[in-house]
């Protein structure tokens, strides 16, 4: 029997975090200033990591979304995770934006010895694909899921090659990241979708390992992203 997710999250926000940064945070540089009234929030115990992840984000200056992935790309590998739209070139849309947001994970962490392959990702998908109605969270879970049984990620992807418990977790805090974002309403410019992304980073990675308790337990995991999606 799989059990609740546990988030340390608010039951309901007055305002999604995004509405917080809206603005503001696409013109100016992330300072506590900023990134206050969004860490006010959250709970207290998540509060101070949340508000050191983002505006180390920030200082990457490395940004996910380039001109060669737009804002019809996002929309169709949102479209993708969510099961609306299962033909192949959606998910080729979708791996080449994962690809996307690892390089910036990568570039985030300094980490240059983890690849993402975006062959052995599509291979997956498509082989999965199955025509199972689902819940949009219960669809990308189960995507989650393939991709990570794939071995999509690690330092011969594709290879049955079991990664480090360090190296795990890197890899589920990215993935979660990606789906956490295209599961949420989507921005208006790529400027805010750039936002968005960043956001669902530092999200994933101040609530640290409450929010990868889910990736061996594909119902809990759909019910947490579903919590994240909506936070975010």
């Amino acid at each position: 029997m799989s059990r609740r997710s546990n988030l340390p999250l608010p039951r309901a926000l007055k305002m999604p975090l995004r509405d917080v940064l809206r603005g503001v945070a696409t013109v100016a540089d992330i300072t506590e200033e900023v990134l206050e009234p969004a860490a006010a929030l959250l709970p207290t115990p998540v509060r101070s990591s949340f508000r050191s992840a983002l505006a180390t984000f920030e200082e990457a200056g490395n940004r996910a979304v380039t001109p060669t992935v737009d804002l019809a790309d996002i929309a169709r590998a949102s479209a993708f995770l969510r099961g609306k739209d299962t033909s192949r070139e959606a998910v080729e849309t979708f791996v080449n934006v994962l690809a996307h947001v690892w390089e910036k994970t990568r570039s985030r962490h300094g980490d240059h010895t983890l690849l993402f392959s975006e062959t052995v990702a599509a291979a997956s998908l498509v082989v999965r694909q199955s025509g199972e109605r689902r819940t949009a969270y219960a669809h990308a879970a189960a995507i989650l899921t393939s991709l990570r049984k794939a071995n999509v990620a690690s330092k011969l992807p594709g290879m049955p090659v079991a990664p480090s418990k360090e190296e795990q977790a890197y890899i589920d805090q990215s993935l979660l990241s990606a789906s956490v974002w295209l599961l949420s309403e989507r921005g208006s410019t790529l400027a805010e979708e750039e936002r968005l992304l960043e956001l669902a980073f530092a999200l994933i990675q101040a609530l640290e390992s409450d929010a990868l308790t889910g990736m061996a337990d594909e119902k809990l995991l759909a019910e947490q992203m579903k919590s994240l999606a909506e936070h975010l």
